[in-house]
C-alpha cells in the first residue's frame, strides 16, 4: 500500500510539473493558436447590470455572452477569459437588448436604442492582456424644435451611411433611415448613431396610400461638421435643432456652445 501510495504521489507531481513546464512554454512561444492569451477586462467603472460581451477572432464569431455585473466578475471586478491568438475584436455593449443580431454587433433599429458601448481590436502575441473597461456614448440624441406642427401623413426622419458597430468598433456602413418621434411639447427627437462623415440628412416625408416621398431634403451632417461637432468624442454629446424653415436658419445647441447657420435644401 504505502509503495502505491508513492507511485502515486510521485505521478501527481510529475504531472504538476509538466503543466507548470507547459505553461512557461506557452509564455515565450510565437503560436497562440495552441497556448491562448489569457485576457483581463477590468470592470470596476460598470455598474450593476446586464452587458453584452461580443469576440469575433478573423471575422469568425467566438462567442456573444450577456455578463451579469458584478455576478461573472472575479473580487477584484475583473472579468477573466482566454482569447485565440489571432486578430480579435471584443466589444461590451449596453443594454442587451439593444443589440439585435450579436454576430455582426450592435445594429440600428427603427428608432436606434441609447447604446453605450467598449470596443477593442487587437493581435494577441504575449501570454496576458489588460484592459479597463469604460462604456462611451455612442449615439446622439438630437432634439429638432420647429418640425412639430406637420400636415398630416407627414413625418421627420434623419438618414445616414451608419447602420451599426461591429465588434472591435468599426462602424458599419449601410443606409439607416430614423424617425424624428414626435413629443408632447412639439418637439420630434430622435438618436443617431456616431457618424463618419457628412452625409447625414434630415428628410420631410410624406406617407400616403401607395408608399411615401421625401418632400425636402437638407444636408445636416456638413452644418454639424462646420459647427464643430466632434463625432470622434469618447462620449457623443446630444443635440437641440432650432428649425426655422421660412428662414432657412438652424440654431445648434449642445451644453456647451450654441450656434447659428443658413441652410439650403437639397431639394
Amino acid at each position: 500500500m504505502k509503495h502505491r501510495t508513492g507511485q502515486s504521489s510521485i505521478s501527481v507531481m510529475l504531472a504538476s510539473v509538466c503543466s507548470i513546464v507547459s505553461f512557461l512554454c506557452c509564455t515565450v512561444r510565437d503560436d497562440r493558436d495552441v497556448c491562448p492569451s489569457r485576457l483581463e477586462l477590468d470592470c470596476t467603472g460598470l455598474g450593476p447590470g446586464e452587458v453584452l460581451l461580443v469576440l469575433r477572432s478573423e471575422g469568425v464569431l467566438d462567442h456573444a455572452d450577456t455578463i451579469s455585473l458584478p455576478d461573472a466578475l472575479g473580487a477584484d471586478g475583473t472579468w477573466r477569459g482566454d482569447v485565440p491568438g489571432r486578430l480579435c475584436a471584443i466589444s461590451i455593449f449596453s443594454p442587451v437588448e439593444a443589440v439585435a443580431t450579436p454576430r455582426e454587433g450592435y445594429v440600428v433599429g427603427k428608432e436606434c436604442a441609447p447604446v453605450l458601448a467598449w470596443s477593442r481590436c487587437f493581435v494577441p502575441e504575449r501570454p496576458l492582456y489588460n484592459f479597463s473597461v469604460k462604456l462611451g456614448k455612442e449615439y446622439c440624441r438630437i432634439t429638432l424644435r420647429g418640425v412639430g406642427d406637420l400636415p398630416e401623413g407627414m413625418s421627420c426622419r434623419l438618414r445616414s451611411r451608419v447602420d451599426g458597430i461591429k465588434p472591435g468598433g468599426e462602424l458599419s456602413t449601410g443606409d439607416c433611415e430614423v424617425e424624428a418621434v414626435l413629443q408632447g411639447d412639439g418637439s420630434r427627437v430622435a438618436n443617431v448613431l456616431r457618424q463618419r462623415d457628412d452625409s447625414l440628412l434630415l428628410e420631410i416625408v410624406e406617407k400616403d396610400g401607395e408608399g411615401e416621398k421625401v418632400c425636402r431634403s437638407f444636408a445636416l451632417g456638413g452644418i454639424l461638421i462646420k459647427a464643430g461637432y466632434d463625432w470622434d468624442a469618447p462620449d457623443l454629446e446630444d443635440l437641440v435643432l432650432d428649425v426655422d424653415f421660412a428662414k432657412g436658419l438652424l440654431g445648434l445647441k449642445t451644453d456647451k456652445w450654441s450656434k447659428t447657420f443658413e441652410f439650403a435644401f437639397v431639394f
